[in-house]
C-alpha cells in the first residue's frame, strides 16, 4: 500500500470514527403529521447539541455544529419520514469557486414526499473561502477538501434549519455556548488574518502589493490602534487584538 493509499484509509476511518448516529423510530403511526416529525427532529439535535460537548466547536472562528452533527440530523429526518411510508432525496451540487475571491460554494437541496402526495422541495447554499482555511493553518495541504467539506456542512445545516422553518441550530448554540463568535485569542487572530486576506484580495484586484502582518502591524502602531510595536500577532493581547479588528 502505497503512502497516499495508508493516508487516504487512515482519513476514512477517523471519519468513521466520527459518525454520529440516530436511529429512526421503528414504529411510528402511518398518519403522523409532517410537523410531528419536524418537532422529533428538533428534540433529537437539542439532546445531541446539549449531551454531546463536541457537537459544537470553533469553525474557523465562529461556532457551528460539526459535520458529523449536520449528517446525523440529515440522516434521522430522512429515516423518520421513510418509516411513516414517505420519501426523501438529497442532492449535493459540484463545488462552484468564484475565482476572484476564492470562495467555494455547494448547494444542498432536499425533496420530501408524504404519504399524502405532498411534496416539499428546499434548497441551501453553503460557503466557505480556501483564505479561511489556510488562514487557520498555513501548512493546510488539503485546504481545498477541507473548504468544500465546510461549505457543505454549513449548506446542510441552513438546508436543515429552511426545512424546520427556524433559526433552531442557531439558538441552540446562543444556549449553549451564549455567542455566535469565541474571543479567545486564537480566534481574534485568525479573525485578524482572514479581514487581511479580504483586504489584500481588493489590494490585489487594483494590481497593488499585498500587506504582510508585519506591515499591518507596523501601520497600526503608526495610526496609534494599537499601544505598542509588534512583528507577529502572537505579540499582541487579547484587548490589543479586539483594537486591531475594529480598525480594519
Amino acid at each position: 500500500m502505497s503512502e497516499v493509499q495508508a493516508k487516504v484509509v487512515d482519513e476514512v476511518q477517523e471519519e468513521k470514527k466520527a459518525q454520529i448516529v440516530f436511529v429512526a423510530p421503528t414504529e411510528l403511526p402511518q398518519r403522523a403529521t409532517f410537523t410531528a416529525i419536524l418537532e422529533s427532529t428538533k428534540r433529537r439535535l437539542e439532546e445531541l447539541v446539549k449531551t454531546n460537548p463536541n457537537a459544537i466547536v470553533d469553525i474557523h472562528g465562529k461556532y457551528e455544529i460539526t459535520r458529523p452533527v449536520a449528517l446525523a440530523i440529515k440522516s434521522f429526518l430522512r429515516d423518520t419520514i421513510i418509516a411513516i411510508g414517505g420519501n426523501v432525496r438529497f442532492k449535493v451540487s459540484e463545488p462552484k469557486v468564484i475565482e476572484e475571491t476564492q470562495e467555494i460554494t455547494v448547494k444542498v437541496s432536499c425533496t420530501i414526499e408524504l404519504p399524502n402526495g405532498q411534496v416539499i422541495e428546499e434548497e441551501a447554499l453553503g460557503s466557505c473561502s480556501i483564505g479561511e482555511i489556510t488562514a487557520k493553518n498555513s501548512k493546510n495541504a488539503r485546504s481545498y477538501h477541507d473548504a468544500v467539506a465546510t461549505a457543505e456542512t454549513r449548506g446542510i445545516k441552513r438546508l436543515i434549519e429552511t426545512i424546520l422553518g427556524e433559526d433552531v441550530i442557531n439558538k441552540l448554540i446562543l444556549e449553549v455556548k451564549g455567542s455566535f463568535e469565541p474571543k479567545d485569542k486564537e480566534s481574534l487572530k485568525r479573525e485578524v488574518i482572514q479581514k487581511l486576506n479580504r483586504i489584500n484580495s481588493s489590494r490585489k484586484k487594483k494590481g497593488k502589493n499585498p500587506y504582510s502582518v508585519e506591515f499591518l502591524l507596523k501601520l497600526a502602531y503608526e495610526k496609534g490602534k494599537i499601544s505598542k510595536p509588534a512583528k507577529s500577532l502572537d505579540e499582541l493581547s487579547e484587548e490589543e487584538l479586539k483594537k486591531l479588528l475594529s480598525s480594519l
